[in-house]
């Protein structure tokens, strides 16, 4: 069979065309044969069917994503988790690597939960910068006792 809206070629048993998703049914000609058709009507006056039907073609449709990538939200609350408790930036290094994972997930399984990933990365950016700000307070104020502590 071949779809009649975008002319490409069907299984017998496909009920909507794969490529620009038309319903297809199909009915029975005056010869006996049964050809698919859209639930498409091109009819109108002084247009024959195959320019109108380019004339409406909007491109191939995508699917639309149904479920969320569960590693999104595994993402962003270790984010979340980092930004309050840095452990020296190492919750941040987990978060951003799980982050980008679940972003190429979520774009190659066609599932929602791209701007969560993107959030998880956000976070755990700024966990490393806590996480740095940490070690850095912390040789400020342990480095110098340990200095006068030997000098005595």
């Amino acid at each position: 069979m071949i779809c009649s809206d975008c002319r490409s070629r069907l299984k017998e048993d496909d009920r909507y065309c794969p490529y620009c998703g038309a319903h297809i049914t199909t009915q029975k000609t005056q010869e006996g044969y049964s050809s698919p058709s859209s639930n498409r009507s091109y009819e109108t006056a002084g247009e024959d069917r195959y320019s109108q039907s380019f004339s409406n073609y909007s491109g191939y449709r995508q699917p639309v994503p149904t479920s969320y990538n569960a590693l999104c939200f595994i993402s962003v609350f270790l984010g979340f988790f980092g930004v309050f408790i840095p452990l020296f930036g190492l919750v941040g290094i987990v978060t951003i690597i799980l982050s980008i994972i679940a972003l190429r997930q979520a774009k190659r399984r066609n599932q929602q939960g791209r701007i969560l990933a993107i959030v998880g990365i956000v976070l755990g950016l700024v966990s490393i910068v806590i996480g740095l700000i940490h070690i850095y307070a912390a040789a400020l104020i342990f480095v110098p006792f340990f200095i006068f502590q030997g000098a005595q």
